[in-house]
């Protein structure tokens, strides 16, 4: 006659907790901790040379930007998407603000730069 084995309470948490204890140390051991990117920085955002064209009635700005971190870039208005590290020239016929904004996943920075022209006042 065959003897019957008994599904105890020990028997059975060591077949569901060995499992499940082994998943835990396998995924322990192979994932990877989460990366988190520092917030972006703003390191310089100034104009670095200025023309009047007085026939036009106009100034030509050069506007210079330098950022770490930073997944996109903008200059806001006028300008949109840039490199994080840039210059760029923009004609201008008044006093303006612009916006630099350096986003990542984690954060956001941003700066403002007014320009003010002594022809404009």
């Amino acid at each position: 006659m065959a003897q019957k084995s008994k599904w105890t309470m020990n028997r059975i948490s060591l077949m569901v907790g060995i499992p499940l204890l082994l998943a835990f140390v396998y995924i322990a051991l192979n994932s990877k901790p989460a990366t988190t990117k520092p917030a972006p920085i703003i390191s310089e955002f100034r104009v670095i040379g200025q023309t009047e064209d007085k026939k036009a009635g106009s100034w030509e700005v050069e506007l210079s930007w330098s950022t770490q971190h930073a997944d996109e870039v903008t200059i806001e208005p006028e300008v949109g998407k840039v490199e994080p590290d840039g210059t760029k020239k923009v004609t201008l016929t008044a006093n303006k603000a612009f916006t630099l904004t350096a986003v990542n996943p984690g954060a956001k920075a941003e700066r403002i730069l007014e320009i003010e022209f002594p022809a404009a006042k």
